[in-house]
């Protein structure tokens, strides 16, 4: 999985959290949702947050995975991971960019999220058009 995946999920996630049933309000919050995400220093937090994220979780101990590992059986495999290790280890030197790397790409990420998030708005009520006939013939389908 690519870092611009792996980082697109959680603001996805962003993106959407904030939208509520009720359509009467789906217009100002996913306004103000758009807003949220195409504010620089939102993009810049959240990319350090994410980024900081990243570096805690490289300099987690792989010990825990090496005894999950061998719990199923996998006693060659834990074997191979040296004692002591940190998952950024076993990651590689090319993990120790990472960080960076997101905290770069985020503010861009949120950027163009936010913009699809507001073409989605602009959309929704021809979207709500067509469920309702679909509800319509499906029903007369019955």
């Amino acid at each position: 999985m690519s870092l611009r995946s792996l980082a697109f999920v959680p603001l996805a996630v962003l993106a959407l959290a904030p939208l509520p049933a009720a359509a009467q309000s789906r217009s100002a919050n996913a306004s103000d949702a758009v807003r949220q995400m195409q504010d620089p220093r939102n993009q810049e937090t959240v990319g350090n947050v994410m980024g900081t994220l990243f570096s805690v979780l490289m300099a987690m101990p792989a010990d825990p995975f090496v005894q999950v590992m061998e719990a199923a059986g996998e006693k060659d495999a834990a074997r191979r991971i040296p004692k002591g290790a940190t998952l950024g280890d076993l990651a590689g030197a090319d993990a120790r960019r990472v960080p960076g790397e997101i905290k770069r790409a985020v503010p861009g990420m949120m950027n163009a999220a936010g913009s699809m998030l507001g073409a989605m708005e602009q959309i929704a009520p021809q979207l709500e058009t067509i469920g309702k006939q679909l509800e319509k013939d499906l029903g007369r389908a019955d």
